[in-house]
């Protein structure tokens, strides 16, 4: 799929009023919540919040993942990097995965995450949040 029709589906999904549009926006707004102190990140390292695994499930399709990181990317909040990495993933088998740097900014989505939407996947990763050491994600110090 060329990167304009992905572009053209994440602008459409973030438009969309119905339930499936608000998950996407609520995916949008916890990849941007986790990864706003980062330096680098990969997907993996979004897929060890259950906030976003969860999210994922719900809209029964991994690949909005990317469309959601395209969508990032192209309002200038991260940019791909020409690093690779292999995927902790086994289901994926070593695959080599992108390394994302953020370039920082505010996020602005069409429409607000709606509240009872944004508490159930935070409360999910509330207690992963404490869990993770700061310096796996290269987290900025300050």
């Amino acid at each position: 799929m060329s990167k304009g029709r992905v572009l053209k589906m994440a602008e459409a999904l973030a438009r969309d009023p119905s339930p499936r549009g608000d998950l996407f926006r609520a995916l949008l707004e916890r990849i941007y919540t986790y990864t706003k102190d980062m330096k680098e990140f990969t997907s993996d390292d979004l897929r060890e919040f259950p906030g976003i695994e969860r999210i994922l499930e719900e809209l029964k399709e991994p690949r909005y993942l990317g469309l959601a990181l395209r969508w990032l990317e192209n309002r200038g909040l991260i940019k791909k990097t020409d690093i690779m990495v292999p995927t902790k993933r086994a289901k994926a088998h070593a695959r080599p995965i992108r390394v994302y740097r953020v370039l920082g900014g505010t996020l602005v989505l069409p429409y607000p995450v709606k509240d009872e939407i944004r508490e159930k996947y935070e409360k999910l990763d509330e207690a992963r949040l404490g869990t993770i050491p700061l310096d796996r994600f290269g987290v900025v110090e300050e």
